[in-house]
């Protein structure tokens, strides 16, 4: 029995750790991109939504029409997103970023990805789309973008 408390504690302390980590990076890397105190955030990703919520930074929104940034998880999200946003050439659309890879390759709108590959983070942009948010990256990030996929 206590095995087991002590397993659930540990497991516990190590998820809360990784939604930290998490909650930092995309901090870090949405403050690069809309240089705000406090950046409205969409997503329908549940886990980026608890984690954005302890964040005095990240504030999550409840429309993407309503936000800064809208983070994007799966194709079908993606294109009707896009549909909605950017095809009706609303005035301003959010940034779109994604959490996939693939979604990066497919989706010209999206400017970004943050992913997990091979149980690494790994982090892209893509320049020209950067520029047309004029959006100029840190040195820090400079090495993160790439001309073409």
């Amino acid at each position: 029995m206590k095995v087991l408390l002590i397993w659930i504690v540990i497991m516990g302390n190590i998820c809360a750790a990784d939604t930290r980590s998490t909650l930092n990076l995309y901090q870090d890397i949405l403050s690069t991109l809309v240089p705000k105190k406090k950046i409205k955030v969409y997503t329908s990703d549940r886990e980026l939504q608890q984690s954005f919520r302890h964040s005095e930074m990240l504030v999550v929104v409840l429309h993407p029409e309503e936000a800064d940034v809208t983070i994007v998880s799966d194709k079908t999200e993606a294109e009707n997103l896009i549909a909605k946003l950017y095809r009706e050439k609303k005035s301003k659309p959010p940034i779109l970023f994604g959490t996939d890879y693939r979604l990066l390759a497919a989706y010209p709108e999206v400017i970004g990805a943050l992913y997990w590959r091979k149980g690494r983070t790994q982090l892209l942009f893509v320049s020209n789309r950067l520029k047309n948010y004029g959006v100029s990256l840190p040195e820090k990030y400079q090495k993160y973008s790439v001309d073409t996929l």
